[in-house]
């Protein structure tokens, strides 16, 4: 990681990500409170420099955006639970798959062509997937919309982003219009 990183990234890394008086820590606590899990974020920042890295002449601002965007992610889990009660269901479905270890998010670059931030489930490996685009930072609440309609959608679609068949068949038997 060292030679892939400049060191004010490293350092950033260390003073605002890791550091035990990070902001991230806040929304990962409500949300552990709140679901009686934690799901750990687990930054790919080798991945993240040298995806995203060009959009960042001021390297000050790289792992503040990283974070911004994955405490989006952890509110906006927290309201998705609080509001709707059989996605909040799905979720500790997964969660007793995993057992009690909890879940990561990995927090990653997205696609080459993808344009905004997005989250999936990966079921195969029982993770959380936040995506985030080689694109100019993005606010809290156009981050927060494009998450929206990945989590209305993250237990329909199967790994390939294609929803499974027996769920599109129950989908379609209750909802004929």
């Amino acid at each position: 990681m060292a030679s892939d990183i400049p060191l004010k990234i490293r350092v950033d890394i260390r003073g605002l990500w890791d550091s035990p008086n990070s902001s991230i820590h806040k929304p990962i606590e409500e949300l552990t409170k709140t679901l009686g899990h934690k799901i750990t974020p687990i930054a790919q920042w080798p991945s993240l420099w040298i995806e995203l890295g060009s959009r960042f002449p001021d390297k000050t601002v790289f792992v503040p955006t990283i974070i911004s965007t994955t405490i989006v992610w952890y509110e906006h889990l927290l309201a998705r639970l609080d509001a709707d009660e059989a996605w909040a269901e799905e979720l500790l479905t997964a969660l007793a798959e995993v057992g009690t270890g909890g879940l990561d998010l990995c927090v990653e670059p997205a696609p080459a062509k993808a344009n905004r931030p997005s989250t999936t489930w990966d079921k195969k490996v029982q993770v959380f997937c936040l995506r985030i685009p080689n694109t100019d930072p993005m606010s809290q609440s156009r981050i927060a919309a494009f998450l929206e309609k990945d989590f209305e959608i993250v237990w329909i679609l199967d790994n390939a982003g294609r929803p499974p068949f027996k769920r599109l068949l129950t989908n379609l038997r209750s909802n004929p219009d």
